[in-house]
């Protein structure tokens, strides 16, 4: 069996991922400029390919270089504590929430490039010094409810119907990313604009 026939869909899978790629940083930058800038529209938000390149490179650079981070990290974790499970599992859970952690430190440097704002890591980190403990319970908490639900979809849809559970799984990941949207626009305007919350 050759590669083409063991992944028949692979090229229309690729184009897919990549219109909901572009979709998606469409709509977190138009969400941004709504609410930060109050900038209204038709029902077809406008399409600034400048901003959401920009928005796209600095989100991509943040995820690898926190990735590389977080694997050099887990690899190390990995070989101390290969014998011990429950120490490798809190020392992963560990991990993951210093990740989240740094990200929402860093966070108001994607609303800052959706708005065409200059803002640099250093200034993102000092700006969200005051409420890197409030935004850290917010994004765990939205972490932990989506991984819960997600596993709710798995062990008790997708058993009753493949289709449905696929819905339902991509419902989902479509509700977070706004939550998950709507929270950097919060902390950029909180912490970079003042506004109160």
């Amino acid at each position: 069996m050759n590669a083409r026939t063991a992944h028949p869909m692979s090229g229309a899978d690729v184009l897919l991922q990549l219109a909901m790629a572009v979709v998606g940083v469409w709509v977190a930058v138009a969400w941004h400029r709504y609410v930060l800038l109050e900038e209204t529209s038709g029902p077809i938000p406008p399409f600034h390919g400048k901003r959401m390149l920009a928005y796209f490179f600095t989100a991509l650079i943040v995820g690898l270089v926190l990735g590389f981070g977080a694997g050099l990290v887990g690899a190390l974790v990995g070989l101390l504590t290969f014998n011990l499970m429950p120490l490798f599992v809190v020392a992963v859970f560990a991990i993951l929430v210093c990740v989240i952690w740094v990200f929402y430190r860093l966070s108001p440097l994607l609303p800052a490039a959706a708005l065409g704002e200059s803002l640099g890591v250093k200034a993102a980190w000092a700006a969200t010094e005051q409420i890197s403990g409030a935004v850290l319970i917010a994004a765990l908490i939205l972490a932990l409810s989506a991984m819960g639900l997600g596993l709710v979809v798995v062990f008790a849809v997708f058993p009753l119907s493949t289709l449905l559970g696929m819905a339902l799984i991509a419902a989902l990941q479509w509700a977070y990313s706004m939550v998950g949207i709507s929270i950097l626009t919060t902390v950029y305007g909180i912490s970079v604009q003042g506004r109160s919350l």
